[in-house]
């Protein structure tokens, strides 16, 4: 929880920086060349920033300050949870002082950071002092009480699922695949003793990615269709080929392309165009 809250502190103190580049500079700034060694500073554009707007913003980066220094010191006086509610405040539009919309920014980003102060003081001390609270640092809290308990719950919710035996994922996998592996070795030297391997390397390629019963029938469903037919497309492209040894290495290079641009669209596909370049290669190697 703490690593989380000091990851959200990192990135609105980051978005703060670069809202105050934008709003004070001439255009947009470039925080990817700032960060380069030697990088000039943005160019300052000209004075249109309101003096009260200005004044207002300067008190607050200075508010914001003192409650960053004095967020951890123990300090739980009414002076410092009165600028904590008034920059939480700058969450909600109707808070927002007149300005620009790039200095509007400024202020919700300043907003985000003491939200961001706040959630990793709590994650730090603890529960609050909530009576002085106002509705925005109240609706701060319940937001970061929405997020602990969300990631309390993943935790307990991991810790759950944690099995042991066949009952974890992994053994069960692995249980399955040797069992299948076992019957595939069998069921291939009854077909063939020179070439029972097959059936062993499809037993592992149709268990790759699978997680239940339905996705292993439903794969090794596609890949008997795809193998059936690239086995028949292969014997005639190898009889069309005859003894044209370049005219078969260019359509073996074709249907390599076209298994792996296929992959991504169709599994069936995917077979289909392996199965008739080997089908192809075999037949021509006798």
């Amino acid at each position: 929880l703490v690593q989380r809250r000091i990851a959200d502190a990192e990135i609105a103190a980051e978005r703060l920086g670069l809202l105050l580049l934008t709003a004070r500079t001439a255009e947009r700034a470039d925080t990817l060349t700032l960060h380069l060694p030697g990088a000039p500073a943005p160019t300052i554009a000209g004075p249109d920033m309101p003096d009260e707007a200005g004044a207002t913003l300067r008190r607050d980066l200075l508010a914001l300050h003192t409650l960053v220094l004095r967020a951890g010191s123990g300090d739980t006086g009414t002076g410092l949870a009165h600028v904590r509610n008034r920059l939480l405040g700058y969450r909600d539009e109707e808070n927002l002082p007149p300005a620009s919309a790039a200095l509007q920014d400024v202020f919700r980003g300043i907003g985000e950071s003491a939200r961001s102060v706040l959630g990793l003081r709590i994650a730090l001390d603890g529960p609050q002092d909530e009576s002085d609270d106002s509705p925005a640092t109240a609706r701060s809290r319940e937001e970061l009480d929405a997020e602990d308990a969300a990631i309390d719950g993943g935790g307990e919710e991991a810790e759950q699922e944690e099995q042991t035996g066949l009952r974890r994922p992994t053994t069960r996998a692995a249980v399955q695949v040797a069992v299948g592996s076992s019957l595939a070795i069998v069921g291939g030297e009854l077909l063939s003793t020179q070439r029972w391997y097959w059936a062993v390397l499809t037993c592992w390629i149709v268990f790759i990615n699978t997680s239940s019963t339905g996705e292993i029938l439903v794969k090794g469903y596609r890949r008997l269709l795809g193998t059936v037919f690239g086995v028949v497309a292969g014997i005639a492209l190898a009889g069309l080929v005859g003894n044209h040894t370049w005219t078969a290495f260019a359509l073996v290079l074709v249907l390599i392309f076209a298994m792996f641009y296929s992959a991504p669209l169709s599994y069936t596909l995917m077979s289909f165009f392996v199965t008739a370049m080997l089908g192809l290669l075999y037949t021509l190697l006798h």
